[in-house]
């Protein structure tokens, strides 16, 4: 039959990592609604379910920087710095490392950790030409009365 040649012809890999992406994509986008919508617990679970699932997605780093952010926002400080380690490890010189780093930064602030935090924001202004981060480390320099 005309189907099954067909069949034989088209790659089914290449479907198979369409589908994963579309899935992984799905859940991403369920995880940032139900972050913008403060629903923190399910953000947390779509967000898992990508980095763990789906490795290889194109969302994948987004979602460990809002996993991280919704760690750091329902006061799971310790779970956000794990997945923070694990980004900088893994992926040292994307934005959502740096965008990430930040979060860590604000955990050591919080945790009375200035040293620490002094060391992540140098470590954001060295490593990064992002002007935006640039500005938001000053801002927070100013906060902690170091500008």
């Amino acid at each position: 039959s005309t189907d099954r040649e067909l069949a034989s012809v088209i790659p089914h890999q290449a479907f198979e990592i369409k589908d994963r992406e579309s899935s992984s994509l799905r859940l991403f986008k369920i995880g940032k609604q139900a972050l913008d919508k403060g629903e923190y617990e399910v953000a947390i679970k779509k967000f898992l379910e990508i980095v763990s699932a789906y490795p290889d997605s194109v969302v994948q780093l987004e979602a460990s920087y809002f996993l991280i952010r919704s760690f750091y926002i329902t006061g799971n400080k310790q779970e956000a710095l794990v997945w923070v380690e694990k980004l900088l490890k893994n992926f040292p010189e994307s934005h959502w490392t740096a965008k990430s780093m930040m979060i860590m930064a604000h955990i050591y602030v919080d945790q009375n950790r200035k040293n620490d935090a002094l060391d992540v924001y140098q470590t954001v202004l060295n490593t990064f030409q992002d002007p935006e981060l640039h500005g938001e480390v000053k801002k927070q320099l100013v906060d902690m009365g170091l500008l």
